[in-house]
Order: C-alpha cells, then sequence, then structure tokens
C-alpha cells in the first residue's frame, strides 16, 4: 500500500502541473464560445415577411 500513496502523490503533482495549461485552455474555449454567441446575436436578423 505504501507504493501505491507514492503514484498518487506523485499524480497529484502532476495534475497541479497541468493545471494553469488547462485552466488556460479552458478560458481561452469559454472565450471563444462567447464570442461566436456575441457574433451571433450582433448578425441576427428577424426574416422579412414578403
Amino acid at each position: 500500500m505504501g507504493s501505491n500513496n507514492k503514484d498518487l502523490q506523485r499524480q497529484g503533482k502532476n495534475n497541479k502541473l497541468l493545471t494553469p495549461s488547462r485552466s488556460l485552455k479552458e478560458t481561452r474555449s469559454r472565450l471563444y464560445i462567447i464570442r461566436r454567441c456575441l457574433v451571433m446575436l450582433l448578425c441576427w436578423r428577424e426574416p422579412r415577411e414578403s
């Protein structure tokens, strides 16, 4: 069981190292979605009735 705890601690340290890049990706994806929504809202028009 002692080796399992060491492995978990290593994985925890590795996850902490990856967290900034993961949060950066999440932030970029959120900004992308917000940007797409804003463009859709700005470009949206009511269909004209003929």
